[in-house]
């Protein structure tokens, strides 16, 4: 949740587009990724490739052009963790490296993981049942769950409503984060339709949500230090200047 909300972002509109886009893209604006097969890909990557899955799924392999080197980057699935890996090759054929991406240790990241569990609206906290009937209009939940990921417990309640299925995200205490509802294609701002036609020319708008997010920004002192602070309801805050310095140090980078 906290790498979505901090983006200072108020209200947004999510898309559902349907559209052709090829197979390939481009990676840094440098070396070009398609995707392929396990049995497009050389008989000695597919052993090493088959051997680091262990068993698990093979959900992807995209290979491209880096430094005169073949790569091989692969998704593998593993019950209800995913990995990824690359297999690097040389000009000869010869596999030069094989090295894991972002594979975290379990135990390390197991706060971070989202917990869902669907529950009646009577096992809700009663702050939760009353902001909910105050903010649908007493409308009947059609599904309630609770959420709860990195500590922090939220729950996300959807109903029917006139125009569509909606749904609502409160904290624990009945405090008000999430609001998501049905939004009509015709009235989408044009801008952003023309910007979805630019970068997918060929794509069909096939649905909209409107997003609405509750945050709070507080400015605070520390010793002499000025520092702007966003938090959600559920008591998730996050240092801006900090993003920000984090943001800048990217650019630089770039």
């Amino acid at each position: 949740m906290k790498q979505f909300w901090l983006n200072g972002i108020l209200s947004l509109i999510v898309i559902s587009v349907c559209c052709a886009i090829g197979a390939t893209a481009m990676r840094g604006g440098a070396a070009e990724e398609q995707l392929v097969t396990l049995n497009e890909v050389p008989e000695a990557v597919r052993r090493a490739i088959l051997a680091r899955a262990n068993g698990a799924t093979i959900e992807s392999i995209e290979r491209s052009q880096e430094d005169g080197h073949t790569i091989y980057e692969v998704e593998i699935e593993k019950g209800a963790r995913e990995f990824e890996f690359v297999v690097v090759v040389g000009d000869d054929g010869q596999i030069i490296d094989l090295e894991a991406e972002e594979d975290e240790d379990e135990n390390e990241h197991e706060d971070d993981e989202k917990q869902v569990t669907k529950i009646s609206m009577k096992e809700a906290p009663a702050a939760v049942q009353n902001a909910f009937r105050s903010a649908s209009g007493n409308a009947t939940p059609t599904e309630v769950e609770r959420v709860v990921q990195e500590g922090f417990v939220t729950y996300e309640i959807e109903f029917a409503a006139d125009n569509g299925e909606s749904s609502l995200t409160l904290s624990d205490q009945g405090e008000l984060i999430e609001v998501e509802k049905p939004f009509k294609i015709v009235e989408l701002p044009k801008a952003i339709v023309r910007a979805i036609m630019k970068e997918h020319p060929v794509a069909e708008l096939l649905e909209a949500e409107a997003v609405q997010l509750f945050y709070y920004e507080i400015t605070i002192n520390i010793n002499g230090r000025v520092v702007e602070l966003a938090a959600l309801a559920t008591g998730d805050i996050e240092d801006e200047d900090e993003d920000e310095d984090q943001d800048d140090g990217k650019d630089e980078d770039d």
